[in-house]
């Protein structure tokens, strides 16, 4: 009503005040608990949503006639936006749905799925600090950063993750049994080093070696050169990341269990000997090596509190191979709930974080500073530090660039499903 109507819920119904005289002007009391309620400036009286365990969801929008429809089974309604004679909803799954407003006057309700631009998704990114390296459905493109194309650097490449280790790149796969190859910057020189049985779950290239985490089931470490000694192995139950150490070590985070009740081991690549960590948590996982010489990691510790389980971003240090039984360990930030989706990486005194699935933080433990950036249109996933920029690689297959000494949200580029590259 041109701003002049007020409309809220309560415990019974809803109801309509005149924000000019306070008075309720209509109020309705639905046989179900009304919910999502929304309206435009031009409305009289307000839509919502009801659920009726028998006959499904409703739409109703004030005294007109009502007529019950099947939500799709994958998520249920969470939020609504009345837009130019439509209701948009919001699902649980993070699916988008329109249904006609006219379909609360008596039409039958249809909600009809709204696809986001198809986009050509991004699978992983990389750095060396001055240029990001961008893999994309098996093609590598290299950008100096935002505002311009990427330029094409190889394709043919076997795998859906990368990394770089010194003047190379090291691919793998997470979702299927891919070769882990090593190709140089230009793509001219490849090499495969590696043929897991089992999707790559982690790697770490240092120290002279590649460790690996094949199907969160089986430690594998190989030399640098590919060739030489047979790799060495180990098989456990719920194994996250591994991080190479120098001499004959790794540590590998995994589920903490009766018989070994802390998440954190090295391992002995000689001997085969495991000797626990005195970090107490039920799981930790998310190891990011916070020095080229992999003597400390940034990761995160899920633990029980006293109203549930609790998610510690934390930084651990001292973690050379002779290193003693319980390294110094630094809780940086805590997440009242279990988050096993975050990420995390250091970068001196810096750590950025999208723990509380949400936007990228940055936290300075040196200066005891949190800033938090913004996101662009897609919650980040992984993040990546370069010489200027924060760059996050988001759920939906998008990069955002942020702008290191500002925190502003620069751009977040896309490509499209005809090949374009694209900046928002």
């Amino acid at each position: 009503g041109n701003n002049r109507l007020l409309a809220g819920l309560d415990s019974d119904g809803v109801t309509v005040i005149d924000a000019t005289t306070g008075k309720v002007t209509a109020s309705w009391y639905p046989p179900f608990p009304p919910t999502l309620l929304t309206a435009t400036e031009a409305d009289n009286a307000p839509y919502w949503f009801m659920k009726d365990p028998e006959n499904g969801w409703t739409l109703a929008h004030g005294d007109a006639a009502r007529l019950p429809f099947d939500f799709p089974k994958d998520g249920e309604p969470v939020s609504s936006l009345a837009l130019d004679g439509r209701i948009i909803l919001g699902a649980s799954d993070g699916s988008i749905y329109s249904v006609e407003a006219g379909a609360a006057a008596g039409l039958e309700p249809v909600p009809v799925a709204i696809d986001s631009a198809p986009v050509r998704r991004i699978d992983d990114i990389a750095s060396d600090g001055g240029r990001l390296f961008i893999l994309t459905e098996g093609a590598l493109l290299v950008s100096a950063g935002p505002g311009k194309s990427p330029l094409f650097a190889f394709d043919g490449i076997p795998g859906d993750r990368l990394a770089l280790d010194g003047e190379s790149l090291l691919f793998w796969s997470e979702r299927v049994a891919s070769p882990i190859v090593r190709a140089s910057l230009d793509g001219d020189t490849r090499e495969t080093l590696y043929v897991p049985a089992e999707p790559v779950t982690a790697l770490n290239a240092a120290n002279g070696k590649i460790a690996i985490i094949e199907g969160n089931a089986k430690v594998t470490v190989i030399p640098e050169s590919g060739a030489g000694d047979a790799p060495f192995t180990y098989r456990g139950i719920g194994l996250q990341d591994i991080i190479a150490l120098s001499g004959d070590a790794v540590i590998v985070s995994k589920s903490a269990t009766a018989r070994v009740p802390n998440p954190v081991v090295k391992i002995d690549t000689k001997t085969g000997e495991t000797v626990p960590y005195k970090i107490a948590g039920n799981l930790c996982y998310g190891m990011k090596p916070s020095d080229p010489l992999a003597t400390g990691f940034t990761g995160f510790l899920v633990e029980d509190g006293e109203s549930g389980p609790v998610t510690n971003l934390v930084t651990v240090s001292g973690l050379g191979s002779g290193a003693v039984i319980a390294p110094p360990v630094k809780t940086v930030a805590t997440y009242a709930d279990e988050d096993l989706t975050a990420s995390a990486v250091s970068d001196g005194d810096r750590v950025y974080t999208n723990l509380g699935k949400g936007s990228v933080i940055e936290i300075d433990s040196g200066r005891g500073k949190i800033r938090r950036f913004p996101r662009g249109y897609a919650l980040p996933k992984r993040i990546v530090i370069m010489d200027r920029y924060v760059v996050s690689i988001n759920r939906d297959g998008s990069v955002s660039w942020i702008r290191k000494n500002s925190g502003e949200l620069e751009s977040t580029s896309s490509i499209t499903s005809s090949g374009y590259w694209q900046e928002e």
